[in-house]
């Protein structure tokens, strides 16, 4: 859960994504990966790296790079 209410902290509203977890900073990009400001819709990325994040594949490396961070340079994106 990257994007998700804290209960006590948030208001809490069922299936409804709030704020960013702790450590994690979402942005919105175009297709070529240019922040998008605003209302607005694109690609959900995240732009550092978070506590807890995964930091590889076991045996495959190359495979967890291409998978979540091709797409779009030096950010996280799961699709």
């Amino acid at each position: 859960f990257m994007i998700t209410p804290l209960p006590g902290a948030t208001e809490l509203k069922a299936g409804s994504a709030t704020r960013p977890f702790f450590g994690v900073q979402p942005a919105i990009v175009d297709n070529e990966g240019n922040p998008l400001e605003g209302a607005t819709e694109g690609n959900l990325v995240i732009t550092d790296s978070w506590p807890g994040q995964a930091r590889t594949l076991f045996g495959d490396h190359e495979r967890f790079e291409q998978t979540y961070f091709s797409t779009f340079k030096n950010m996280y994106f799961s699709g």
